[in-house]
């Protein structure tokens, strides 16, 4: 049977682990912006579903058709996958953490039988980097599919983007999980306005820690992934910090190193130079001095970095254009979008 374009495809939306009330990111990210870019192109038509009911409504027996689904760990997550299978859903699971052993600052308990049970219902698992593809193998037809990211999509709001605002930016989703660190960067914050070195700090999270609460300190809370996107490329702030805990036992090392570096790519598409904690996460992507400044976890330290970029507008925009062209030419969503083109090819023929 031949590949009928376009190739009617279901998207399982999941609820973010972090926010229950939003749709996970990493589901937009890993599988809606490369299946949307396709899209565009006339390859694929896209549908959405959330409910069973919703799945059972959008299935056509007289087509193949491929259900795509980021991150499934929970119950109600394998209840979707075999009914997909039983109405006759070829099955793409994707994975972006390491879902086998959650780290110990999570209060997501150990989900490694469960995903084992869902990796029985996929035709393919797609994996965003080597540590997955290797810690997934055994469990089905594990394909490696690197993540993307579509720096076109905002580089119509920064042409002037100016480095001397003193503005800091911060994003941080899981309320500062910094262990050791914690108190030392909240008092390092509140010391940086005070002194007046830096103007002002934006903070975009869910929650806004007592401690930092300051006439300097925006809090922005939570905002939605697109929106936020935008504020940052139209914006004017001079750096962003991305703090992450660097001492990690070797469960949580194991968890770190399998994340996706998604912070890069969206500071860098918006050219706005970062401080960033010296973390597995971060460290293979990012040359200290080169596209980003890399320190331990400690107050001097990220003072120290920290003023460099504040006193050195030259060096900013030079971190800032290297880390564009990096995730540009590197990391380009066509590249992504290559991979599932095939693979959807391969399920429909």
């Amino acid at each position: 049977m031949s590949t009928s374009y376009p190739i009617q495809v279901v998207v399982g939306l999941r609820q973010s682990k972090v926010n229950p009330k939003v749709i996970s990111r990493a589901s937009f990210d890993r599988v809606i912006d490369p299946l949307k870019f396709l899209q565009n192109q006339g390859l694929v038509q896209i549908q959405y579903a959330t409910t069973l009911n919703e799945l059972k409504k959008l299935r056509n027996t007289e087509i193949r058709q491929v259900l795509f689904f980021n991150g499934a760990f929970s119950e109600a997550d394998l209840v979707f996958f075999k009914n997909a299978k039983e109405v006759g859903y070829k099955v793409v699971y994707d994975i972006d953490t390491y879902l086998l052993q959650y780290p110990s600052y999570s209060n997501i308990q150990n989900k490694k039988t469960l995903v084992k049970e869902i990796a029985q219902y996929a035709d393919f698992i797609t994996v965003a980097n080597e540590k997955l593809f290797y810690a997934f193998q055994g469990l089905g037809h594990v394909l490696l599919i690197g993540n993307s990211y579509d720096v076109r999509k905002y580089t119509r709001f920064n042409q002037a983007k100016s480095h001397d605002t003193r503005k800091v930016v911060i994003t941080n989703a899981d309320n500062f999980k910094l262990t050791d660190f914690r108190k030392e960067f909240f008092r390092l914050l509140i010391d940086l306005v005070n002194s007046h070195k830096v103007s002002e700090i934006h903070l975009f999270s869910d929650f806004l820690p007592p401690e930092l609460e300051h006439e300097r300190i925006i809090y922005r809370g939570f905002v939605e992934r697109e929106a936020h996107r935008k504020i940052l490329a139209e914006g004017d702030f001079h750096l962003a910090l991305v703090p992450i805990d660097a001492g990690l036992s070797f469960d949580d090392w194991t968890f770190n190193v399998s994340k996706n570096p998604f912070k890069y790519f969206i500071y860098a598409a918006a050219e706005i130079p970062v401080v960033y904690s010296s973390n597995p996460l971060y460290t293979p992507y990012i040359m200290d001095g080169h596209n980003g400044m890399i320190c331990r976890n400690s107050y001097s330290e990220w003072s120290r970095k920290i003023t460099d970029l504040l006193e050195d507008s030259s060096l900013c925009k030079l971190l800032a254009r290297n880390a564009f062209e990096d995730v540009k030419n590197t990391f380009d969503i066509t590249r992504m979008c290559h991979q599932y083109k095939d693979l959807l090819h391969l399920l429909t023929t």
